[in-house]
């Protein structure tokens, strides 16, 4: 062996631990976990170990002339498999290496398009590896998960060196990674996390205005599931079936587009209602991933907001403040000084999974069931980004909510970011839900044009039809987008598409379908000032929202026979 280049092979065997440590921290249950959930460009957990194995693989056989002799894949393709591949394999190199005489390391070889030494070729190998770890860590992270050190100290071993935090690795070394991961899992146990971990000097507002600091949710707190009486859960449609908060069933009757399915996962609609007499009201939860769209408040895409009164005089009384960078927080929505029987409602996250939740009373509060709504069969809306709440500020603020608590009546929001484009495999998802009071379909803004509309509407209806014969169903052509306010070609396109949607209703109530109705979006959004109601010329703020719900509501009002 080289003495000069053994801090190389010292540091490959050093490295193949701590990758195998990173993989180790993953579930088994996470080998399709990807950074965005509907995004493919992000490899998953799964690629990630792929693509280490059979690119170390490829470069040491190609590229530095050391072919261990064994598949770079196992046989198996799961967690526990891969662990033991890549250790067998790792290990077979770091002995090839030591191997080595220095005339080898020093000698020039081909590497792509240029000539490098092996020892820099290595170097460049070990950067390639902890480049890939980590953005393991960093999926990690968006799971919820705890790490442990991979250099040194994690906001979960302490925080700061500087602060004395210590270095804990999940494993001493590999022989101790495998022998425990086979057994289940066995990693060194970590102290009580410290949340942020910065060195960057910070300029904290709620230091000068207490009203923007995060609110706690406090410890003398009993904590209910939404789930269990009598608390009541709307909004999933199949909780009761697939205990998950999912919009769509967890197993559809036939395959769904793969971003509807994905996107089905975001809990816009969700709602916990309940009475209770506590004098605190605050949410502990875990999201399936982190707030970090740039045209929406997080608030409205993770958090939790909380409306006091009963159906039909619900007033917004608080919101989650948390850090935003976070999966898990919990947040005080409520508090008032003395002991008050209130209905409360509680909105989920627009944009954004929820893996739990729980609702935080006094301890000794009483809970009752909530007071019931005027029209207990949900109105189901179905449509775009619009539908599902982008861009609203909080939960409560999207037009579904903000029509469910004037019209006193539970409701389920299937609206699906860019991706609600009138699929029959959808309809015959959204066709189970039992005993709709009225079907709201708001999918134009997602459809590339009117020819889409007159094709898939009736399809769609049909579909509905079959098990719903009798409930209305509302056709509402999307709401003008800013840029009409100089441009007639686009108001023309709108015009257009509405058009072709009023026929298709038109058609099909002359032909005996009473149920079907036609409302134009055209005006949703208010008069000359329409362009000040979108945050990015499309999507609505809380004023467009608010608009919109004013325009909906005379017509719904009517179907349900409420006025």
């Amino acid at each position: 062996m080289a003495e000069t280049y053994n801090f190389l092979v010292d540091t490959y065997e050093t490295e193949r631990l701590k990758t195998l440590s990173v993989w180790s921290m993953f579930a088994d249950g996470d080998l399709g976990a990807r950074p965005h959930a509907v995004d493919r460009r992000g490899r998953s957990f799964l690629e990630q170990m792929v693509h280490q194995c059979v690119s170390e693989n490829l470069w040491f056989c190609n590229i530095l002339g050391i072919d261990v002799d064994a598949p770079p894949l196992p046989d198996e393709e799961t967690r526990l498999a891969f662990l033991h591949r890549y250790a067998d394999d790792s290990a077979r190199r770091t002995e090839a290496l030591r191997q080595q005489e220095e005339d080898w390391w020093s000698a020039a070889v081909a590497f792509f398009e240029v000539e490098r030494s092996r020892a820099w070729v290595l170097t460049r190998r070990l950067a390639h590896t902890a480049h890939h770890r980590g953005q393991l860590s960093h999926l990690l992270r968006a799971l919820g998960r705890d790490l442990h050190s991979t250099y040194g100290p994690t906001a979960d071993t302490g925080g700061l060196p500087a602060t004395g935090a210590p270095t804990i690795y999940a494993y001493a070394d590999v022989d101790e990674l495998l022998e425990a991961e086979t057994r289940g899992g066995n990693a060194a146990p970590l102290p009580k996390p410290t949340g942020d971990v910065t060195e960057r000097p910070e300029v904290n507002a709620s230091r000068f205005d207490q009203q923007m600091s995060t609110s706690p949710s406090g410890d003398d707190l009993a904590w209910h599931a939404p789930g269990d009486a009598p608390l009541e859960l709307g909004g999933f449609p199949w909780f009761e079936q697939d205990r998950i908060y999912r919009r769509l069933p967890a197993a559809p009757p036939e395959p769904l587009p793969e971003a509807v399915d994905g996107l089905a996962g975001h809990t816009a609609g969700g709602v916990i209602r309940l009475r209770s007499n506590s004098r605190h009201v605050a949410v502990r939860v875990e999201l399936a991933g982190p707030a970090g769209m740039n045209h929406m408040p997080a608030t409205g895409q993770c958090g939790f907001d909380v409306y006091v009164g009963p159906p039909g005089r619900e007033r917004f009384a608080g919101i989650a403040k948390y850090d935003h960078s976070q999966l898990l927080y919990s947040a005080q929505l409520f508090a008032q000084p003395e002991p008050q029987w209130r209905d409360l409602t509680l909105h989920f996250p627009l944009y954004q999974g929820v893996r739990r939740v729980e609702v935080g009373l006094d301890v000794g509060a009483r809970v009752e069931a909530s007071t019931p709504r005027a029209i207990r069969s949900p109105i189901v809306f179905y449509g775009t980004s619009i539908t599902q709440g982008g861009c609203a500020a909080r939960p409560g603020m999207a037009y579904p909510a903000i029509l469910s608590r004037r019209l006193q009546a539970a409701s389920v929001n299937l609206g699906f970011s860019g991706s609600g484009k009138g699929e029959p495999e959808v309809a015959r998802s959204i066709g189970l839900i039992d005993d709709c009071s009225l079907f709201v379909l708001d999918y134009d803004a997602n459809c590339p044009d009117a020819a889409h509309l007159t094709r898939t509407l009736p399809v769609f209806m049909d579909i509905l039809r079959q098990r719903h014969p009798s409930t209305p169903i509302l056709v509402v052509s999307r709401p003008p987008t800013a840029g009409e306010a100089w441009s007639p070609a686009a108001i023309s396109r709108r015009q257009e598409r509405s058009a072709a949607q009023r026929q298709v209703v038109e058609l099909r109530a002359d032909g005996g379908d009473t149920g079907l109705h036609f409302l134009d979006g055209g005006g949703l959004l208010g008069g000359d000032d329409f362009d000040e109601c979108t945050v990015d010329g499309t999507h609505p703020t809380d004023l467009g929202f608010q608009r919109m719900a004013d325009g909906l509501e005379p017509v719904i009002r009517q179907l349900l026979g409420l006025t």
